[in-house]
């Protein structure tokens, strides 16, 4: 399976249309590098040659999962593994994270998976086509838990209005927490949200325990899943 091919940049490259207001300059998520070994580093100047996606339009092998908030990639190499058919995006600023998802890409030939380094809002606006993308997950989130940092939330408006414009037909957005303020949050104002339909769901079978769910169940915080899936509207750009 090659790199997912840029698309040719052209008028239709960022999708803003006259509904879509910037979204705010705030950041839901803190500057992270992580020093990086010498396995991390040699595997990160590998991937930029093989797996590492352009900062331009995707062009990916359906069916599509981007793994929001990739972290050290538990997740998405457990999801490559078990659905060799299916493209799984890694998308994080963590570089250490990343570089380590990498060397486990290398070292299992796994073929199916993509790494993009960057804010996730500019790759849902300007790089992932309308109606792409059939599964969008976020695992445990960061919960921004100080009242004057809960701006700073990735479940947002901006972000529900971009994750539903990529989301095929049939496509879902899966989230879990383990902060029952974020879990309530998440709750209300997706259900808010015109754009997609569900609620709180069992925890699915397939989803790994990543070092953040174990921390929650360490501390004895009720873990939260969230599954919910895009409204087909005709009105909506795109194709299926």
């Amino acid at each position: 399976m090659g790199l997912g091919t840029a698309l040719p940049s052209d008028s239709q490259s960022v999708r803003q249309d006259s509904s879509m207001a910037a979204h705010p300059p705030i950041r839901s998520f803190k500057g992270r590098t992580g020093r990086m070994g010498t396995k991390q580093l040699d595997s990160w100047a590998a991937a930029e040659q093989t797996i590492m996606l352009p900062n331009a339009r995707w062009n990916l092998p359906r069916p599509v999962t981007l793994d929001i908030g990739s972290g050290m990639g538990e997740a998405t190499l457990s999801l490559a593994r078990a659905e060799p058919h299916r493209t799984v995006v890694a998308i994080d600023v963590f570089r250490r994270g990343l570089a380590n998802t990498m060397h486990s890409v290398s070292t299992e030939q796994l073929t199916n998976v993509r790494v993009f380094s960057g804010d996730c809002l500019r790759a849902l606006e300007q790089y992932v086509p309308a109606r792409s993308v059939s599964q969008i997950v976020v695992w445990f989130p960061d919960p921004w838990p100080k009242r004057n940092q809960r701006k700073r939330r990735l479940i947002r408006p901006w972000f529900l209005k971009l994750a539903a414009q990529a989301l095929s037909g049939n496509g879902e957005l899966r989230i879990a927490t383990d902060s029952a303020d974020y879990a309530m949050e998440i709750d209300a104002v997706i259900s808010a949200d015109p754009g997609l339909t569900g609620g709180q769901t069992k925890r699915p079978q397939w989803r790994p325990v990543t070092k953040f769910e174990r921390k929650g169940i360490a501390a004895n915080r009720e873990i939260v899943d969230f599954c919910y899936h895009a409204v087909r509207d005709a009105n909506r750009p795109g194709v299926e």
